[in-house]
């Protein structure tokens, strides 16, 4: 087994129980950095998905989600190591966090203004396909 192969196991890992498709099959949900408080600790950013609510925690409970946390920070610092290491390595791992900002951050061109660029329906945007692989081979992908 090479780190290829362990960052296809971490992504799996991710997509299988972090953002799955299929909201009810996830078993751990990313609040994002520092968004969890927990009792008598520092926030944390994992919580399993059947989690108590703040003040309504066991110690067990407690102790739990901080194992989850540590174990997914080790998990994210591998899988960061492995892009170091292999130069083809092209990383996938996001969080729906990631995923939703993504999604709110897609912004027209920087000649567009807000509300600039509408499409009738059926019409396609005509893209540079030589600019964008020009642009492409800078960024490295």
């Amino acid at each position: 087994m090479d780190l290829s192969n362990i960052a296809e196991l971490i992504e799996l890992f991710n997509f299988n129980y972090i953002i799955a498709d299929d909201m009810e099959l996830n078993v751990i949900s990313d609040e994002g950095p520092y968004n969890v408080p927990l009792e008598n600790n520092n926030n944390v950013r994992y919580l399993y998905m059947d989690s108590n609510e703040y003040g309504n925690r066991s110690p067990d409970e407690i102790k739990k989600i901080k194992m989850l946390n540590d174990a997914m920070e080790i998990i994210l610092n591998i899988y960061s190591f492995t892009s170091t290491i292999d130069e083809n390595f092209y990383p996938k791992l996001m969080t729906n966090s990631d995923y939703d900002h993504q999604i709110k951050m897609d912004a027209p061109p920087d000649d567009v203004v807000d509300g600039d660029l509408e499409l009738d329906e059926g019409e396609a945007q005509v893209v540079d396909m030589e600019s964008l692989d020009k642009e492409l081979t800078n960024m490295n992908l």
